[in-house]
């Protein structure tokens, strides 16, 4: 009877063995893999803090520039407005020219 625990012992310690070589093996394998997933996802990590700030600052200036273009674009109004009555008042003075010129020709 002790022979048969002699040999279950021996052949758990073999298969013991085995399974810690396939697991020393499998660490192997897999840890440089864990290291590099580890270290892309540092990477990723980074550059989405990079892409974010780029696109707050993005977005601040977007901000700006459209402030800007609302500010250009009443002052072209303006303009316009300026230049329509500086038109009206130009045909407005070329007609009483015109009409004091026919007056003193008659």
């Amino acid at each position: 009877m002790a022979w048969v625990f002699l040999a279950l012992t021996v052949g758990s310690a073999v298969m013991a063995g085995k399974i810690l070589l396939a697991f020393t093996g499998y660490l192997l394998a897999v840890e440089p893999l864990i290291s590099e997933l580890h270290q892309q996802t540092l990477d990723l990590d980074l550059a989405a803090e990079v892409e974010a700030d780029q696109r707050t600052k993005i977005r601040e200036r977007l901000v700006e520039l459209r402030d800007s273009l609302l500010l250009e674009r009443r002052k072209r109004d303006q303009l316009q407005q300026m230049l329509e009555a500086e038109r009206i008042q130009e045909t407005r003075l070329a007609l009483a020219l015109q009409k004091q010129n026919l007056r003193q020709d008659r």
